[in-house]
């Protein structure tokens, strides 16, 4: 998932026609990184897209392309900031009329919803399907409970901004 941070408040301080010129943005960037990684547009979610892959490394790597090119929109226009976090999960939903429901789908979200601005987060299932070499730089925050979640899940870091991930470190 992808989800555009305080959408909503951004509306209100910029207008609905700048507001919508940031989504533009962020439909673009997310459906060009979904293009050169082999991800799946299931849907459009108003402020975020949830997508598909049948890789965990290439979702990976689209979200870090994503997150580089939000921050360089933010940067080129920071009156009009694209301030996304991007959660992903790993697990075979349920396909209904073109849509993905179940467990999986829902806990992508909620790992979403748990990373900050400019992040992206990897539940437990994702980190342990990566291979060492296809990612680095990731960070643990432990297990946590999660909004409607009976267990506690592991959660992770891809510390792919070199500011964060100094800060991580220390």
């Amino acid at each position: 998932f992808t989800d555009m941070v305080g959408s909503t408040d951004l509306t209100q301080s910029i207008g609905d026609a700048a507001a919508q010129n940031i989504i533009r943005a962020h439909n673009h960037i997310v459906r060009g990184a979904l293009a050169a990684h082999r991800g799946k547009e299931v849907k459009h979610t108003g402020d975020g897209i949830m997508a598909s892959f049948d890789q965990p490394a290439d979702a990976v790597a689209a979200a870090v392309e994503i997150q580089h090119k939000a921050a360089d929109h933010t940067s080129r226009w920071p009156t009009e900031p694209l301030l996304l976090r991007v959660g992903m999960n790993t697990g075979e939903p349920i396909i209904e009329e073109n849509d993905y429901f179940g467990a999986t789908v829902q806990i992508a979200a909620r790992v979403c919803a748990s990373a900050g601005p400019g992040q992206v987060w990897l539940s437990e299932d994702t980190f342990g399907s990566l291979s060492e070499n296809s990612v680095s730089h990731i960070h643990s925050h432990g297990r946590q409970q999660l909004k409607g979640v009976q267990e506690e899940i592991g959660l992770y870091e891809v510390a792919w901004d070199p500011v964060r991930r100094d800060r991580l470190a220390a």
